[in-house]
């Protein structure tokens, strides 16, 4: 997610709206496909909660943040 709020799936642009039905089609091929959110380190916590909060609504209550150590 950067911080203006755009979120990709892996490297491609999607809207949220797509986010969750497309992330539940991956999981029917791999049901144990993991989630992750990694947000630019100034991407507001509103645009992660949102994020987060589509996906549960989608069913997909696992969801890991990754984060990098600063350098």
């Amino acid at each position: 997610i950067r911080k203006n709020g755009t979120v990709y799936l892996q490297k491609h642009k999607i809207s949220l709206k797509k986010l969750a039905p497309r992330i539940s089609a991956m999981r029917k091929v791999k049901p144990n496909l993991p989630v992750f959110i990694r947000g630019d380190a100034k991407t507001p916590y509103e645009h992660i909660a949102r994020t987060m909060s589509t996906l549960e609504m989608a069913g997909i209550k696992k969801v890991g943040l990754v984060t990098e150590p600063r350098r």
